[in-house]
C-alpha cells in the first residue's frame, strides 16, 4: 500500500498531518485515527425463477435467470433457460449462456432454441 492512500488525521482536532508531525503543530495532541482508502469491486450473484401454472395445475411456463461461475473458466457467467409449453403441439425449450471475456464484455457460449413433441397436454 502506498502513502497516498493513508490519511492521518489529529485525534484531537482532526487536522490531516504528516506523518512526520508529532506532536500536533495545531493543539499539541500526540494522538492520532489513520484512515486507508481501499478499492476494488464486488460481484453479486443473482437469479430469478418465473413458473406460470393453470388452474389444473398444469405448468405452462418455467423460466429463470441466474448469474454464476463458470465450471470450466471459472469466469463470470450469465445464464437463461425457458421451458415453454404454451402450444400445444410442442414444448420449446430457450437456454443461452454468456460467459464474460478478458476485456470485459459477454460472448454467447451456448444458445439453444429447441422444440420438442408436446406431452402431457391438459384437455380442452
Amino acid at each position: 500500500m502506498n502513502k497516498s492512500n493513508v490519511t492521518i488525521r489529529c485525534a484531537q482536532c482532526n487536522r490531516i498531518l504528516l506523518q512526520e508531525e508529532r506532536p500536533c503543530p495545531n493543539c499539541g495532541s500526540t494522538k492520532r485515527h489513520y484512515s486507508v482508502e481501499a478499492q476494488c469491486t464486488v460481484g453479486i450473484l443473482t437469479s430469478s425463477k418465473i413458473k406460470l401454472t393453470i388452474s389444473t395445475g398444469f405448468v405452462k411456463l418455467v423460466s429463470w435467470a441466474r448469474n454464476k461461475l463458470s465450471g470450466a473458466s471459472k469466469r463470470h457467467t450469465r445464464e437463461s433457460l425457458a421451458i415453454d409449453r404454451s402450444n400445444l403441439e410442442f414444448t420449446r425449450k430457450l437456454h443461452r449462456v454468456e460467459e464474460v471475456t478478458e476485456t470485459g464484455e459477454y460472448k454467447v457460449v451456448h444458445d439453444e432454441d429447441k422444440k420438442f413433441p408436446a406431452k402431457r397436454r391438459p384437455q380442452r
